[in-house]
């Protein structure tokens, strides 16, 4: 069985639900876009999550459980010459 940082499920969630209320679309719609790898949605969550979660400014990665219905985020180092 695996887990869910419930913490950051819960503030990817909430910044689709603000986006999507800033946008004027439907949280589904965004939702899936998001999910599905939109290219302006995915630019527009991580703009949007980083202006409201500074502390989690590092976190650049995030993945969707189909089957929990969760977000997990993470830190990739990829391509950074920091490692």
């Amino acid at each position: 069985m695996h887990k869910h940082d419930k913490k950051l499920n819960k503030l990817a969630k909430k910044t689709i639900t603000a986006l999507s209320n800033e946008l004027g679309i439907s949280r589904y719609v965004l939702h899936h876009d998001f999910i599905d790898g939109g290219t302006r949605s995915t630019e527009l969550f991580w703009n949007a999550f980083w202006a409201k979660n500074p502390e989690y400014k590092e976190y650049n990665r995030i993945d969707y459980c189909f089957g929990c219905k969760k977000f997990d985020m993470y830190i990739s180092h990829v391509g950074c010459t920091c490692c």
